[in-house]
């Protein structure tokens, strides 16, 4: 909201979990993806650091934003179902950085066609973490659902 209003509040206290967070329940550290690096395939070379807060990829139609994003949620241990997983223009190699609860920051590979790995500690490292992550299809289908119902999302 731009200023604080009646009318913004009287929303923030309509979905309290999503709008308002009492600050004792606020950990002093929050899980989040430090970085990407991608090696082989369609963006072979590049290299990603992400904000603590928004991030947002812009290019065009094929630049390779939803590849981007597919590959992200594969090395989060999350099953990609995208047809560009593992495909002619997918990496040989992804590496996600990324800090936990804790503010212990890992390292964790996927090569093409396997499984994740934690590159600090094989045998006992975490090789996934929880992330809400949607595809571009499941995104739309949010928006759109939460523009029929905007109640919808809050269950």
């Amino acid at each position: 909201m731009d200023a604080p209003s009646f009318e913004g509040l009287r929303l923030a206290l309509f979905d309290a979990d999503a709008r308002v967070r009492i600050e004792e329940h606020i950990p002093e550290a929050t899980p989040m993806i430090l970085g990407a690096q991608i090696d082989g395939g369609f963006l072979s070379g590049q290299v990603f650091h992400f904000n603590p807060n928004l991030n947002c990829l812009i290019g065009g139609r094929g630049t390779g934003k939803s590849t981007v994003f597919e590959a992200i949620r594969c090395v989060t241990g999350m099953d990609g179902d995208s047809s560009v997983v593992d495909s002619e223009v997918w990496p040989e190699d992804l590496h996600l950085f990324w800090k936990d609860q804790a503010g212990q920051i890992s390292c964790l590979r996927r090569q093409r066609e396997c499984p994740v790995s934690n590159v600090d500690d094989d045998v006992f490292g975490p090789s996934g973490f929880e992330v809400d992550c949607f595809g571009q299809v499941e995104a739309a289908k949010i928006s759109l659902e939460s523009q029929i119902d905007p109640c919808m999302g809050s269950t």
